[in-house]
């Protein structure tokens, strides 16, 4: 029979979820505040890069973990290196909004974070889950 890992399965389908959101409607969002003077058009530019770096991490982690999942259901290190990143996310994300924050809504307005912690609790499932057989 083959096995799988159903929390990894999981945890990517979630990023795989938040990658098509992030592309399709954050965007638009990014896209539309394009600045006409040189220098703000530099920042834009490097809010757009790196827009799309999080794009790359969002889809690298969507394909790695359903890869994973089916193809080393039992690969406990790389789980938790995932969490772990995950959690850091989430972590840096919360200090971003703990510094720079206007009011407590911002930390609902702007919940990334708490993405990134359930990422990190699917993650840190699937690295303790034994094999499951399908």
């Amino acid at each position: 029979m083959k096995s799988l890992n159903g929390y990894a399965l999981f945890t990517g389908l979630f990023f795989l979820l938040a990658f098509g959101i992030h592309v399709f409607m954050g965007g638009q969002e990014v896209l539309q505040f394009q600045p006409s003077s040189p220098a703000g058009h530099q920042n834009w530019l490097m809010k757009v890069g790196a827009f799309h770096l999080v794009t790359v991490d969002l889809l690298v982690l969507a394909a790695g973990l359903i890869f994973a999942s089916l193809r080393f259901p039992k690969a406990t290190v790389l789980y938790q290196v995932v969490s772990g990143l995950c959690l850091l996310y989430a972590v840096s994300w919360l200090l971003q909004l703990a510094l720079w924050h206007q009011s407590t809504q911002d930390f609902l307005m702007l919940g990334q974070w708490v993405l990134f912690l359930i990422a990190a609790g699917g993650a840190w499932l699937a690295s303790r889950k034994p094999r499951q057989h399908v």
